[in-house]
């Protein structure tokens, strides 16, 4: 038993807490006789609670067995539900290798007919523009914030002392904040 007990907390296992009955087993005596015991347990490991953190065991009903059923259920996120939905960008569309990109998408042969085609080609454009969007455009809040911060760095200079090259990098890291503030504004839109 000890080499057990040592075995499970090596393991990192967590006892998993039943609801319902307090004990699993009964002898099936009557009277004083009768012995409960809580023999069946659940030992999950940690990674597999923080996947299903709502995780639940219970015992059922004791019928034909010595031994009470147990229940265990694995419940998702009440908050998820699922993929988020397809959403096309408008700021995609300003982008100037979007549309040489979607013909090259479009234009990869599919096997099927008619439909099928089409709805194999719709669901590959959907992919490669997922793909694509967090490739070239990435995190906007992320992009704006290093631009804030660059611009901001940049003032500081030349608040100090005038730089030509300073100065020619503020502008351009000014348009570059403006250009994704702008993407942001539409993504918003």
């Amino acid at each position: 038993m000890d080499d057990f007990n040592q075995w499970i907390h090596e393991s990192g296992l967590i006892d998993l807490s039943a609801q319902g009955s307090n004990f699993s087993w009964c002898n099936g005596q009557s009277g004083l006789a009768r012995a409960w015991a809580k023999l069946d347990r659940v030992l999950l490991d940690a990674n597999l609670l923080s996947l299903f953190p709502t995780v639940s065991c219970s015992y059922l009903s004791r019928t034909t067995s010595d031994h009470c059923p147990m229940l265990v259920e694995f419940f998702k996120d009440t908050y998820s539900y699922g993929h988020p939905p397809f959403r096309f960008q408008q700021m995609w569309v300003e982008h100037p290798e979007f549309i040489g990109f979607i013909k090259q998408v479009w234009d990869v042969p599919v096997i099927g007919t008619g439909l099928v085609i089409l709805a194999c080609k719709i669901k590959k454009v959907k992919v490669a523009l997922h793909e694509w969007n967090k490739r070239v455009f990435g995190r906007t809040n992320t992009h704006i914030e290093s631009l804030e911060v660059k611009v901001e760095s940049l003032e500081g200079c030349l608040q100090r002392k005038w730089d030509i090259d300073a100065e020619r990098e503020l502008v351009l890291a000014s348009d570059e904040l403006n250009f994704w503030r702008h993407r942001e504004d539409i993504i918003l839109a």
